[in-house]
């Protein structure tokens, strides 16, 4: 006999459809996603945040989860690293394990912002509104 699933905070909602949309938007961070686990439309979430609270206060934790997945799968690409085939005439002959520095420079910069955030000066005179220019090649 098939041991019982341990209890989710899911478990409030009593509607099968809701439940499986959260479950799996908790696991994959990505609405659509959760949604076409669900079986459900795309707008059908949206309908359900207009009247349920629960719902809203769930989807917002299940949200959290799935941020978590997503960053757990961001840190195994850029400090893990990924095997990437190697073909020669069609054959795989190797692999090659490929890092990404941009996922880990997004890392970073959620980690330490104070040290890794964009900084951008805006100097002029502060007692007129900041008017901005936007030049184009070739103008």
């Amino acid at each position: 006999m098939d041991a019982p699933l341990p209890a989710t905070p899911f478990d409030a909602i009593s509607a099968p459809k809701k439940r499986a949309h959260l479950l799996a938007l908790s696991r994959t961070g990505v609405i659509l996603r959760a949604c076409k686990a669900a079986e459900i439309s795309h707008a059908l979430p949206w309908v359900w945040r207009q009247d349920d609270e629960v719902f809203v206060l769930l989807e917002q934790q299940a949200r959290k989860l799935g941020a978590e997945v997503l960053v757990q799968e961001a840190y195994r690409r850029a400090v893990e690293g990924i095997d990437k085939p190697i073909y020669y005439e069609g054959k795989r002959v190797d692999t090659l394990r490929e890092y990404s520095d941009t996922l880990l420079i997004f890392l970073m910069k959620g980690a330490l912002p104070d040290i890794y955030r964009e900084r951008y000066e805006i100097s002029g005179d502060k007692s007129r509104p900041l008017t901005v220019q936007i030049v184009q090649e070739g103008d």
